[in-house]
């Protein structure tokens, strides 16, 4: 998928509310709704399609982990999208919220510009590759279950320390299991970083 900046569609997908709060102009919200539906339909007939012998439970479950804003922010960046969103001057740094609604808005915008035969192979590009690892159990919910059996209780996750300016923050983040610190987590969000906890917990344990 070649992105440019050629066509006014194209541009508004690419246009957050605080760039337009200020300049004024169209903003990419109701690409962003659009493409939201169109995602989701177009997933979930891949996963249909390459998982026939997945539970209705199973396919639900692997389109969640497909479709939220880590991902779709990660292929934003992959595709460039953190270059050409246009965000207002009041914004300190572009967010993973802000790339995933762009990522959609696109979508959006080339369901109405060339249809939904054209959407189709884009998804399918992008997803594909991940439907493996949809189907295995993210690190945190494994972490999760295994606490509940063992000690009826749920993993503990604390931010133990913050760095960085605002616009490059590093946030530190323990978890603990029956009052015991079993690992540390380090990412650029406090969601990343309770991921990696969560999975260098996974890790010590032997729970992989």
């Amino acid at each position: 998928m070649n992105i440019t900046l050629n066509g006014q569609i194209y541009q508004i997908a690419c246009t957050h509310p605080s760039f337009t709060n200020e300049n004024g102009g169209e903003n990419n919200e109701k690409l962003e709704f659009l493409g939201d539906s169109v995602l989701q339909l177009c997933v979930t007939e891949l996963l249909f399609k390459e998982l026939p012998r997945c539970s209705e439970g199973q396919l639900s479950q692997a389109r969640h982990a497909l479709v939220n804003n880590q991902v779709l922010a990660e292929i934003a960046q992959q595709i460039g999208l953190n270059q050409l969103i246009r965000v207002g001057k009041g914004e300190s740094n572009v967010t993973e919220r802000m790339l995933a609604n762009c990522f959609e808005a696109m979508l959006g915008a080339l369901y109405l510009d060339q249809g939904i035969e054209r959407c189709r192979p884009v998804v399918n590009a992008h997803f594909y590759h991940r439907l493996s690892d949809a189907l295995s159990i993210p690190p945190k919910r494994r972490l999760h279950e295994w606490s509940q059996k063992t000690y009826q209780m749920v993993p503990e996750y604390n931010v133990v320390d913050v760095e960085g300016p605002a616009h490059q923050r590093v946030y530190r983040i323990s978890v603990r299991i029956n009052n015991e610190t079993v690992a540390y987590g380090q990412a650029s969000t406090k969601r990343e970083a309770t991921n990696q906890a969560a999975q260098n917990a996974v890790t010590v344990l032997g729970l992989q």
